[in-house]
């Protein structure tokens, strides 16, 4: 059950249409190194310490002017394919700008319909929308070789093809930022 507590302080955010999956974002060369640079920093040096999402204390500058409320970390281990996709809990915008960080060249995050799922697991006071991968009909793939805005209200997966561990950076905004969608 999600907690009322949670529920209640959600932000209030624009509503994004599902058919918006992702696009790759053009940003300024200097401010994605300061944003790496930020989370290298703050990364722990034992990366196998790290759960798939890493809440990280640190601060990164608003970006195009949408203030950044949310700054984490995504770990996979290396050779690792999931059978389920999920859909992210919505503290946050439902848009998040994913950033690559280590190793993120040789793993495809994909998303599904969401037509199908057949049940939640209780994430942190959130339930979170799982669907069986077998049961979905893909609606996109992509590479995180480079910066990436997408809808994480989507069902998606991460599958990393490398023997060594993938980190991505994400981060949620106080609003959705659908002016970089058109």
């Amino acid at each position: 059950m999600i907690s009322l507590f949670t529920s209640f302080f959600k932000p209030k955010t624009q509503p994004i249409d599902n058919s918006f999956l992702w696009k790759y974002i053009d940003l300024d060369n200097e401010l994605v190194e300061e944003i790496k640079d930020i989370y290298l920093k703050a990364m722990p040096k034992n990366l196998s310490c790290l759960k798939f999402f890493n809440v990280l204390p640190i601060n990164v500058p608003n970006i195009n002017g949408i203030k950044v409320t949310c700054c984490s970390l995504i770990y996979k281990p290396g050779n690792e394919r999931q059978n389920h996709a999920h859909k992210d809990p919505l503290l946050h915008s439902s848009l998040a700008l994913n950033i690559p960080l280590i190793n993120c060249e040789d793993s495809v995050t994909t998303l599904y319909d969401d037509s199908k799922y057949s049940y939640h697991v209780s994430l942190r006071d959130n339930l979170i929308p799982v669907l069986p991968v077998k049961d979905g009909k893909i609606l996109s793939t992509y590479i995180l070789d480079r910066p990436i805005l997408f809808n994480t209200r989507v069902f998606h997966n991460v599958e990393n093809f490398s023997p060594e561990p993938r980190v991505a950076i994400s981060l949620r905004f106080a609003k959705n930022p659908i002016e970089w969608i058109q």
